[in-house]
């Protein structure tokens, strides 16, 4: 009798705090440095949240291990939906790159929804290569080098399969952050790299860099001369980039439903919209939790294959 009561008074606790929450401040943590093309649309997202949820949501950058720094600290938080992470396809690279990554993603987090997507672009700097054509009739000669956010995040994916795709010869050299990376690709201390759009076409219009092709079905509305990479005949170019919302597992239901709820909103408004479409981005089209997790296990059998095809290796 004493045991149903506690579990009578445990369950009308849950159910009144899932109900009162938010009450207090959100942190959303970004596994990628300040800058990185998944910090730009967090804190987009997070400004939208705090003026839904009339609270504080603040964006935290826990950078290191390819991302899984900050996805651990994500699933070892308290499961109260305080603890958000906002990352990328580096969470399902990670899985097959980095023999130290131990987390099953249905294993251990509630996908809640993807946010964005942006298409990669190919990135050079402003002086040494001015189209595809001319990268490649080097790389096949010489060895090229291209930057990557971590080892075997979606950037280092990216160009592994651009090389295999076009036979040049290169060497990944990767870094922290998009802003170290980027700072080298203008000194042409690497020679190429791909990256969201949203964390280049402010140095591309400075020109500062050129950006020679974007892997997307049709031109970007912000970017209209440069081609796709089916244009170019490289359709199997294809590795897509998006920015998606997770918990950590055992988050009471009522939240995760308050959080999707919110979110899907979000992702609908003008507001959200015309911000996210200055950078190059796109609202994603409305999912349940369910069909992100089905979207991610599909991500993780691309990723599976590509690992095999390019080589690249687990360390």
């Amino acid at each position: 009798m004493i045991r149903l009561l506690i579990c009578f008074i445990m369950l009308i606790f849950t159910i009144c705090y899932a109900h009162a929450w938010p009450e207090k401040t959100i942190t959303m943590v970004v596994p990628l440095a300040p800058g990185n093309g998944t910090d730009i649309v967090a804190r987009i997202l997070a400004e939208e949240l705090s003026n839904k949820f009339k609270v504080k949501v603040i964006v935290e950058n826990r950078v290191g291990a390819s991302t899984t720094i900050g996805t651990n600290h994500v699933i070892n938080s308290p499961a109260d939906g305080y603890t958000l992470l906002f990352t990328s396809p580096s969470l399902v690279g990670a899985i097959h790159t980095l023999k130290s990554t131990k987390y099953k993603i249905e294993k251990d987090l509630i996908p809640i929804t993807i946010v964005a997507e942006t298409p990669f672009v190919l990135a050079v700097s402003s002086t040494k290569f001015k189209s595809v054509k001319d990268l490649i009739e080097y790389g096949v000669k010489n060895e090229v080098s291209y930057g990557t956010i971590g080892y075997g995040g979606s950037t280092h994916f990216a160009s592994a399969q651009f090389a295999d795709a076009t036979g040049i010869k290169t060497i990944a050299i990767p870094y922290k952050g998009t802003q170290d990376s980027l700072t080298d690709l203008m000194m042409d201390r690497v020679e190429f790299m791909f990256t969201p759009m949203q964390a280049t076409k402010h140095l591309y219009d400075g020109g500062k860099i050129n950006i020679l092709g974007v892997i997307s079905k049709n031109r970007s509305k912000i970017l209209v001369t440069v081609p796709t990479f089916k244009e170019l005949g490289l359709s199997s170019v294809n590795l897509n980039f998006w920015v998606g919302l997770f918990v950590a597992k055992n988050t009471n239901q009522d939240i995760v439903k308050t959080l999707s709820d919110a979110v899907e909103e979000i992702k609908q408004s003008k507001s959200f919209i015309n911000k996210i479409e200055t950078i190059g981005a796109e609202s994603y089209e409305s999912m349940t939790n369910k069909q992100f997790l089905d979207f991610l296990k599909e991500e993780n059998d691309t990723y599976m294959m590509l690992k095999t095809k390019t080589g690249i290796e687990a360390q």
